[in-house]
């Protein structure tokens, strides 16, 4: 039995901005996530040291790990649910549920205290590290 289900998990502050970590230098900054999707730009740069990859892979180490936390929570929701089917389809039925021990995780926050920052040339916003120059991450 193959089961597929799909999880969306956000990440941004108050202001709709997204923290960011490049995989390359490990830079952090933030963008505006909403005004991205809606641009319908495919790839991001990381403002420091060029490097360019979709926006998944500057992920920050706490957003890796708080989903992992998620996806691991969602199975054991699905195996505590097929097993408890499983057991009633043969006339087993348990009072007490079936748990696996899933603990809920905190949705992380970014750390890094940045700098708003408006391209000059395509109006994008971002945030950069506070004190450190960068470029715009989605025009070239």
């Amino acid at each position: 039995m193959r089961v597929s289900k799909q999880i969306s998990i956000e990440f941004p502050d108050d202001g709709g901005m997204i923290g960011r970590e490049c995989p390359r230098c490990q830079g952090r900054f933030t963008v505006d996530r909403e005004r991205y999707e809606d641009s319908g730009f495919r790839n991001l740069r990381c403002p420091y040291c060029g490097f360019i990859a979709e926006l998944d892979r500057f992920m920050t180490g706490e957003q890796r790990g708080y989903a992992h936390s998620v996806q691991q929570g969602e199975l054991y929701d699905l195996a505590e649910e097929m097993l408890e089917e499983a057991l009633s389809d043969i006339g087993f039925e348990s009072t007490g549920g079936i748990d696996f021990g899933g603990t809920p995780t905190e949705s992380p926050q970014f750390s890094t205290e940045t700098e708003l920052v408006e391209c000059g040339e395509c109006g994008f916003c971002f945030g950069t590290e506070v004190g450190r120059e960068g470029v715009c991450p989605v025009c070239r």
